[in-house]
């Protein structure tokens, strides 16, 4: 239940930031791992870039996909209800520098 409820906040948080969902359908994501896209005014290296200054490291993707979704890992000791409240809180302050 730790991870389901770490991954519905960081789910809503994306989405109260704007940020679109990968995949659309939520009922099939996992309960380990949120993917999201990479916002539109933004590439995935300043992202990337950007969040690596503020300690945040979040993962790429492969593929057709490389460069448009990026997936923040709950899993373990990361289903971690402060950690997630953290890490978003840093995302939305990244993301108003857009």
């Amino acid at each position: 239940s730790r991870h389901a409820q770490v991954a519905a906040y960081c789910r809503q948080r994306l989405k109260n930031l704007g940020v679109r969902l990968f995949p659309v359908i939520e009922e099939i994501a996992s309960p380990t791992v949120t993917a999201a896209y990479v916002p539109d005014t933004w590439t995935w290296e300043r992202l990337d870039a950007e969040l690596r200054g503020r300690g945040m490291v979040v993962g790429g993707n492969y593929g057709r996909l490389k460069g448009q979704v990026f997936r923040i890992g709950h899993m373990g000791d990361q289903a971690n209800m402060a950690l997630i409240h953290l890490g978003m809180d840093t995302l939305a302050q990244i993301l108003r520098k857009a």
